[in-house]
């Protein structure tokens, strides 16, 4: 593998991937020989097969259940060593990961303003949801972006929620900027997928899976 460290100190991995040649979606298969690519042109790297973030020691379940209830998603807690990491799965071959910092270890860095975007099939449950929960955030750097309501929120395609909250006890685990993104948002680089009238057009058309291929951890936590 190659080990890369970008200059505000991200750390990359580049390995070979040994699987049929897709790139990472929600397809299991996107043959980039046959599958339109991102504005600039295809890539020679398949896709990132997952985003680690470093969380509080005790976080990783919380984090799990968060997932769990409010987004629907697949997600599971095992141990790498003596490190609990919470694993969610995102389409066929992608996950976000949040492994715990181990006593002794320095501190989590804080939080310096970074995002992430999710797309999801079911916007308007993970929107209500996350509003019944208060966790529906206004970012006042986009003042011309608000989602008070569901019809905000289906005006834009999207959302934005940043507090990882542990749905047993509201305890605040993390903090990382989710931008929620329906199927419909303009960004989205497969909407030639989606059926183009009626109920339908809310759905994606593929094989979008509802479980990974393989769990990470055999010997998983319950949650």
């Amino acid at each position: 593998s190659l080990r890369i460290t970008c200059p505000v100190g991200n750390r990359l991995r580049a390995v070979e991937w040994a699987g049929a040649e897709t790139w990472f979606g929600p397809k299991l298969l996107l043959d980039p020989r046959e599958e339109r690519p991102l504005p600039g042109g295809p890539s020679r790297g398949l896709g990132i097969q997952y985003v680690r973030f470093d969380v509080p020691e005790g976080a990783a379940a919380g984090i799990c259940r968060f997932y769990l209830r409010l987004f629907g998603a697949t997600a599971e807690v095992g141990r790498e060593g003596r490190r609990p990491v919470c694993v969610v799965w995102l389409g066929h071959h992608q996950s976000l990961q949040f492994a715990e910092a181990l006593p002794g270890e320095p501190p989590v860095r804080r939080y310096d303003g970074h995002h992430v975007a999710l797309y999801t099939n079911d916007f308007a449950a993970v929107y209500e949801r996350s509003r019944e929960a208060g966790l529906v955030w206004n970012n006042p750097r986009f003042p011309h972006l608000r989602y008070d309501s569901l019809a905000h929120a289906l005006r834009h395609s999207e959302f934005r929620l940043k507090d990882l909250t542990d749905p047993d006890t509201g305890e605040l685990l993390y903090t990382l900027e989710h931008e929620v993104r329906s199927v419909m948002h303009p960004g989205f680089s497969c909407r030639h997928w989606i059926a183009a009238e009626g109920e339908a057009a809310k759905e994606m058309v593929g094989d979008y899976p509802t479980t990974p291929a393989s769990p990470a951890f055999p010997d998983r936590e319950e949650l």
